[in-house]
């Protein structure tokens, strides 16, 4: 067991995390992660149960003991956004300013803003591509462009490029927020749906950070 690994949680149809070991037994030892819940983290082959990752010794139940001087206290739930605050935070733009800027710059503005997502995206999945996928594709779109002899090919490269890299990122994102995003907005209007909801992540990522302040 590497002490340094971080690993995600599947609990209740819905993945959290990264965790570290230390993490992990806090939250078992509060009750908010089961023993039977599980966990997997890179290297691993199959997602395997708390208690066979950690060993039941060394994160025991918790013993209820009743006592006239106190009570016990409740446990706090993983929720969904102490989750999106573990990763870093989204790109926060209003997706209606992104299209603003995207029309005034004669779409240079979106061109950039694609690769800040993809940028994103990578940090909080290091197996997303996009990025790369955009690298190519669009210096390949420009460069047909520019030679004024295949502008219909130039199109079709850069249209390719964009969907393969948003439906790349939207898989990304429903597997670490546990989100169910539309593959018909995706595909339509990828890089402002998507900029909807990592506004919504940033929006949570904020929302947790201030709980944790107020404790």
């Amino acid at each position: 067991m590497d002490p340094s690994a971080t690993y995600t949680l599947s609990q209740g149809g819905h993945q959290y995390g990264p965790f570290t070991l230390e993490q992990l037994r806090d939250h078992v030892s509060q009750g908010s992660i089961q023993p039977t819940d599980l966990i997997w983290c890179p290297g691993m082959a199959t997602w395997d149960s708390v208690r066979e990752v950690l060993g039941w010794a060394a994160a025991p139940a918790p013993v209820n003991v009743e006592t006239p001087l106190a009570s016990p206290s409740t446990p706090a739930p993983v929720s969904r956004s102490e989750s999106v605050a573990a990763y870093p935070k989204p790109p926060s733009l209003h997706w209606g300013l992104v299209l603003m800027f995207t029309v005034l710059t004669l779409g240079l503005f979106g061109l950039v803003w694609m690769f800040v997502h993809a940028a994103w995206v990578k940090h909080i999945d290091p197996t997303c591509n996009a990025l790369y996928v955009l690298a190519v594709g669009i210096p390949l779109e420009l460069f047909l462009g520019f030679a004024g002899r295949a502008e219909g090919l130039a199109s079709l490269v850069g249209l390719i490029a964009v969907t393969w890299a948003y439906f790349w990122m939207h898989g990304a994102m429903e597997k670490r927020f546990g989100l169910n995003l539309s593959f018909v907005m995706t595909l339509f209007f990828n890089m402002l749906y998507l900029q909807y909801h990592m506004t919504e992540i940033a929006d949570r990522a904020d929302a947790a950070r201030w709980q944790r302040l107020q404790v």
